[in-house]
């Protein structure tokens, strides 16, 4: 079995050792898959605030909503955007509550995240990231910190569950991207490699770098240099996969380094521990822990990519 299936196994099981009724995704005809909650509630430590609710209607990624209607992607109890919404959303009603302290809560979030401690502005979802205005789709960053004026205007955070883990070989930019000379500038470095695997059709089979690159334009258009851009990944320790993209993202971190762009790699695994370590009574805490950690999936009868 895959090490994505095992993942999404885990988590439906989950679900159903709670007395959640799953069903297929209703906008699939005859899917297989039934791993999808009834009602949002059900996958969520707790309920969206209606700012974060919009956010994530004006996103690009269907999360709540598919094209017919139906419920989105957020449903799946293996849903990415329901494990970043599950982490940092208290977060965001705490900085709506009181937004303008640096509180023991956000340095928490920020030191679990290794990101520097610096006042918090707000934690936003689908953040648009705009390459150029002419471009139909902007990419949309899972979860952007945005600080108070400091060193660094935001932390830019793509956040991944098991999407890395099918093992295909992810392809280059389109043209368009390399055409933004302006974005580009002096970032040698950077702009060779988009270039490398832009001509070679890819690189890296766990690690979507045209993604991250993606975003790296769009928070230089929206930030000069002053953010940081984070990778948030599920590891599957001891799996074969997980060591690669793990290798992938040090790869892609030497590139960005050889620029002088900030950037921060952690696993889900290392948040929740730090969590865990700091805040054992926390009933947030311990939904994270009760969910993500305990009984996760090992490389064990792991597949090749």
């Amino acid at each position: 079995m895959s090490v994505r299936n095992r993942l999404e196994n885990w988590q439906t099981a989950w679900a159903q050792s709670r007395g959640v009724r799953l069903e297929p995704p209703l906008w699939i005809p005859g899917s297989k898959k039934c791993g999808y909650v009834p009602t949002l509630q059900e996958n969520l430590f707790e309920p969206i605030s209606e700012r974060v609710k919009q956010q994530f209607i004006l996103g690009a990624g269907g999360e709540l909503k598919a094209p017919d209607g139906a419920s989105g992607n957020m449903y799946a109890a293996y849903s990415s955007s329901a494990l970043c919404v599950n982490l940092f959303h208290p977060w965001s009603g705490v900085l709506d509550a009181a937004p303008t302290d640096l509180t023991a809560s956000s340095v928490l979030l920020l030191e679990a995240l290794g990101l520097p401690s610096m006042p918090i502005k707000s934690v936003d979802f689908e953040a648009p990231q705009i390459v150029n205005p002419k471009f139909l789709t902007s990419p949309h960053l899972d979860v952007q910190i945005s600080f108070h004026e400091s060193e660094w205007k935001c932390a830019g955070v793509e956040a991944k569950f098991c999407e890395p883990y099918p093992g295909k070989k992810h392809g280059g930019l389109d043209a368009c991207y390399l055409r933004e000379e302006v974005l580009w500038q002096d970032w040698s470095s950077v702009l060779a490699f988009a270039e490398e695997i832009s001509n070679s059709g890819g690189m890296y089979f766990h690690l979507d770098a045209s993604q991250l690159l993606k975003h790296l334009l769009g928070l230089r258009r929206q930030h000069g240099t002053r953010f940081i851009l984070m990778y948030l990944w599920f590891d599957v320790p001891g799996s074969k996969e997980a060591q690669i993209l793990r290798r992938e993202i040090a790869s892609f971190s030497e590139v960005l380094r050889g620029d002088g762009i900030a950037f921060v790699s952690r696993t889900y695994q290392e948040v929740f521990q730090f969590l865990r370590n700091c805040e054992s009574k926390s009933p947030h805490v311990d939904y994270l822990v009760d969910r993500y950690l305990n009984g996760a999936p090992s490389g064990e009868n792991s597949s090749n990519p």
